[in-house]
């Protein structure tokens, strides 16, 4: 693969990551807003993003070939990953740090943004 594509996919990779953050962090915020525990909204935001994710990843990026349950399942596991790390983040910066539960999420985005695309695009995808 040359630099080009890997640019093109890892700018493609961007887009849908903001449209998956979009959606996973309009979920929290609004389940929070609704008095849902900050780590129950996050869950669920998390399992419905990541679909959303998958789907996009799948069509527009990389536009894999993959077997669809196969490269969903390994999605789920890398995203999960992240997940549970983000989790970790989130209770480390909200409780142990007192970082605002509006602002530790898009930390947690800024960190697991790169795991994810390659994690993604070398394993899931393939």
């Amino acid at each position: 693969m040359d630099i080009k594509t890997l640019f093109f996919q890892a700018i493609k990779f961007g887009m849908v990551g903001c449209i998956n953050t979009v959606t996973s962090l309009g979920i929290y915020y609004i389940c929070v807003f609704l008095g849902m525990h900050y780590l129950i909204a996050y869950a669920l935001g998390f399992i419905i993003s990541v679909l959303v994710a998958y789907i996009l990843n799948k069509t527009f990026v990389f536009e894999s070939k993959a077997q669809t349950r196969s490269s969903l399942i390994k999605t789920y596991v890398v995203y999960g990953a992240t997940f549970l790390l983000g989790q970790g983040m989130l209770i480390l910066m909200i409780d142990g740090m007192s970082i605002s539960d509006k602002i530790a999420p898009l930390i947690v985005t800024v960190i697991n943004l790169p795991i994810n695309f390659f994690c993604i695009k070398l394993w899931a995808m393939k």
